[in-house]
């Protein structure tokens, strides 16, 4: 009789690498492949998404027989839609013989076009079920060769869906959070808004990609053993001071500190810097390493760059009245616009007339207003905010 290819003292080290495989998606190839050979497996493959519609669906693979060990692949369509171990339920483990005899399992067409050209013949399989879907599905395999999966392997499996189960459900929550903050920082991004994170103890955690670029202008604020300095020491009294303030009262309620005007080399406009503190964490560290302090940065000098398809959109502009609007939004005058689009100061205020008309403003200054207030920032596309990967 066959049993598990796994020692007691190795079951906690496959435990910790299925939870850490919640923390890190790529590693479910490595999770998966200790679990194969805690099987004595060929294959073991998670199905997170079987296909549906124009989905390709997603699986994660150990095994596979390119060489290369496994990796995160589109599902298999046949694989997905003519499997006979659909419709299980969930948390039931089961294999080919809990379902039809020996004979009838060869001479199925699911088995001859998809299991014997790679070499599979036995299965041992569960449907996974977590509070948030019930789409994941294991399957471990085994050549004709070996032997059938066992009692013993049923009950190494049993053993560890629970755990299975909740490293799915924490990578979920996990991965929608960080979505949410995705998008989140996106906005930000969109209007033109650089973000510091700093811990209790000024420390940078982390900076959005404006505040980088703000940094290295190098003539507002620099990075000194990985705290934010004013290059302007009187700017930069004031700044620490309340980033101080913010510090010593981390454990209070959230909202702004402070605000100052960070004196620039190249510009008489200073930057803008909002200095807010966040609310109290729960977090068992005690707000060590944790984010406590947020500052705001903003160049009042910045030129708008809304997208032109959703003021299109929006307004229901021409493009002609479009890229009038967004020079008209950066401050230039109907006659500097004009000069700068290379059209006619007439066709310029024909524009302007039928830009008004769609929006329902009177002067010019209610048409930047408009423009600058309403959602058109918000949907700039593109690399502004790179620093979350998707799952995979």
């Amino acid at each position: 009789m066959s049993k598990a290819c796994i020692e007691l003292s190795q079951f906690a080290e496959l435990i910790d690498r299925i939870y850490q495989s919640a923390y890190s998606p790529r590693e479910w190839v490595e999770s998966l492949n200790a679990i194969r050979l805690a099987f004595c497996a060929t294959y073991a493959t998670l199905i997170v998404r079987p296909v549906s519609g124009h989905d390709p669906g997603l699986m994660v693979n150990a095994g596979l027989a390119d060489g290369q060990g496994g990796g995160v692949v589109p599902a298999i369509e046949y694989y997905s839609t003519q499997s006979p171990f659909i419709g299980m339920s969930s948390q039931r483990i089961f294999t080919v013989q809990d379902l039809m005899s020996e004979e009838t399992w060869v001479r199925s067409e699911y088995y001859q076009t998809w299991c014997a050209p790679r070499g599979v013949h036995h299965i041992l399989g569960v449907n996974l079920q977590t509070l948030d879907t019930e789409g994941y599905r294991l399957r471990l395999t085994r050549a004709r060769s070996d032997p059938a999966f066992s009692e013993m392997d049923r009950q190494l499996l049993a053993l560890l869906i629970p755990h299975l189960q909740r490293a799915l459900h924490l990578q979920t929550r996990l991965d929608t959070s960080e979505q949410v903050a995705h998008v989140y920082g996106s906005a930000i991004g969109s209007l033109s808004v650089g973000t510091v994170t700093l811990d209790v103890t000024g420390r940078i955690l982390q900076m959005n990609s404006i505040a980088r670029a703000q940094i290295d202008a190098g003539d507002a604020l620099r990075v000194s053993n990985e705290r934010l300095h004013a290059i302007n020491n009187q700017d930069n009294r004031e700044l620490q001071r309340m980033v101080q303030e913010a510090a010593s009262h981390a454990n209070g309620m959230e909202g702004p500190v402070g605000a100052v005007s960070v004196s620039r080399n190249s510009s008489p406009q200073g930057l803008g810097v909002i200095v807010q503190r966040l609310g109290p964490s729960a977090s068992w560290l005690n707000g060590r390493h944790q984010p406590a302090i947020v500052l705001f940065l903003r160049d009042p000098e910045i030129k708008t760059q809304p997208p032109s398809r959703v003021i299109q959109q929006l307004f229901h502009f021409t493009p002609a009245e479009t890229t009038l609007a967004i020079e008209l939004a950066n401050g230039l005058s109907l006659d500097e616009a004009a000069e700068l689009l290379n059209i006619r100061r007439n066709t310029a205020r024909a524009h302007l007339r039928s830009i008004f008309s769609k929006t329902g403003v009177r002067r010019q200054t209610e048409l930047v207003r408009l423009i600058l207030n309403s959602v058109v920032s918000l949907g700039h596309q593109g690399d502004r905010e790179a620093e979350l990967s998707s799952l995979y």
